[in-house]
């Protein structure tokens, strides 16, 4: 079987980045600084969200007082900071040799800042393992619906061919969205009850999520 005509394609931040806890204790420093209730690992995975505006509110900031733009400025910045000593996920270098080694073609898309997010792909020494690193223009956290409608374009894609691996709701919503089969890993920024209930596939590491692929994918 050919594999190169099928297409895997990663989230970043909190798929193969073990990026959770950071982005807590960032927030948590934001937050105090306010004197803002602070978040634990729990309750920021029961109110992350995209686009990342709602869950700034939901933590209570008053963007009447700190713009929101402001506020997202802040956070990146102090993210930024401390990114070079954040691991990646546990089996992330082994689950891309595996794709890897069978042929298949893998990418990024992904809600982070694209330069930002070159750099750390080329610090953490896994960048020759993508065809293409889809990133955003900005520090926002808005999401990546049209990112992805142009990453399909842009790649030639049949997006009947293509699988998207991510951690959140909004990584179910783009990939059905565009027609490529999901799958969630339940080890990132959203819970694994939230994202059962998207009734996308569930796995809970990469161990699983290979599992899942020799059985079902192509």
């Amino acid at each position: 079987m050919d594999n190169k005509s099928t297409g895997i394609i990663w989230d970043w931040n909190g798929t193969l980045l073990d990026d959770v806890s950071l982005c807590i204790d960032v927030m948590n420093s934001l937050l105090n600084d306010r004197h803002l209730p602070l978040l634990n690992h729990e309750r920021y995975r029961e109110i992350f969200d995209f686009p990342v505006i709602e869950y700034y509110k939901k933590l209570g900031f008053n963007f009447n007082v700190d713009p929101f733009e402001v506020i997202g400025l802040e956070f990146m910045k102090r993210f930024l900071e401390h990114i070079e000593k954040v691991p990646l996920m546990d089996g992330a270098v082994e689950i891309l040799e595996w794709f890897d080694n069978k042929g298949y073609r893998q990418y990024i898309l992904s809600a982070m800042e694209q330069q930002s997010l070159d750099k750390i792909l080329l610090d953490k020494g896994i960048h020759p393992y993508f065809e293409a690193i889809s990133g955003i223009n900005n520090h926002y956290g808005g999401g990546k619906m049209e990112e992805g409608r142009h990453f399909i374009t842009d790649n030639k894609m049949n997006p009947n061919e293509a699988y998207l691996f991510g951690d959140t709701i909004h990584d179910f919503e783009v990939g059905d969205r565009l027609g490529m089969k999901v799958v969630l890993i339940a080890q990132g920024h959203q819970s694994k009850q939230r994202l059962i209930e998207t009734k996308a596939v569930v796995v809970d590491n990469f161990e699983q999520l290979k599992k899942w692929f020799e059985i079902n994918g192509k």
